[in-house]
């Protein structure tokens, strides 16, 4: 029960500091998940993935799906209830009284300022995940397993990557219909050349 209540409060500070969306939250999720020993960085990365496939807030998906990893569906609840509640209580303050002061200069310059924040998060965030994802380079490895991890670039995953960079970002294409054809062609892969991760 101890652990739930810790999982339960460590999910609260991760909904209360994410600011700027699920994205945002993710690297505070992977140090505090990191950091607590109860997952990889590949781990995270894969919460990450499974989380923005699926429908609902990302936020609350990854929650569900780090607290079902952790403790089945005790952990799910604690840690989904966790990362909600900071949020609906914030947003209940805020719907009630931003409208009031919207416009005073102070808050433009909280906003002003918060939003190159979400940027370099967002950025850490991804630098992260592709670290894990294309490199095999788990949080806090040493200078020696960096470089023997840079040496083994997975170029497959990059490959899927850039593709799905440049269709979404030239041309347009639908993320929903992205997540579907990489994970088809993962399947695909894998099926060919099992081997392949």
């Amino acid at each position: 029960m101890s652990l739930l209540i810790e999982m339960m409060f460590t999910f609260m500070k991760i909904g209360a500091f994410s600011f700027g969306g699920g994205y945002a939250m993710i690297p505070l999720f992977q140090k505090e998940l990191v950091g607590h020993g109860w997952m990889l960085i590949s781990e995270v990365a894969d919460v990450v993935a499974i989380s923005e496939m699926t429908p609902g807030p990302f936020a609350v998906n990854a929650a569900t799906f780090a607290g079902t990893k952790m403790m089945g569906l005790p952990g799910a609840l604690f840690a989904t209830f966790g990362v909600v509640l900071p949020s609906v209580v914030i947003t209940l303050i805020v719907a009630r009284y931003f409208f009031g002061f919207q416009n005073k200069q102070s808050v433009q310059s909280v906003l002003w300022g918060i939003r190159p924040a979400v940027t370099g998060m967002i950025m850490a965030a991804a630098m992260t995940i592709a670290s894990a994802s294309f490199f095999g380079i788990q949080h806090g490895a040493n200078f020696g397993a960096i470089v023997g991890a840079l040496s083994k670039v997975d170029w497959v995953s990059l490959a899927i990557a850039a593709v799905a960079f440049v269709a979404m970002y030239k041309f347009k294409v639908s993320p929903v219909l992205m997540v579907f054809a990489c994970a088809g062609v993962g399947v695909l892969l894998y099926a060919l050349f099992p081997g392949i991760m």
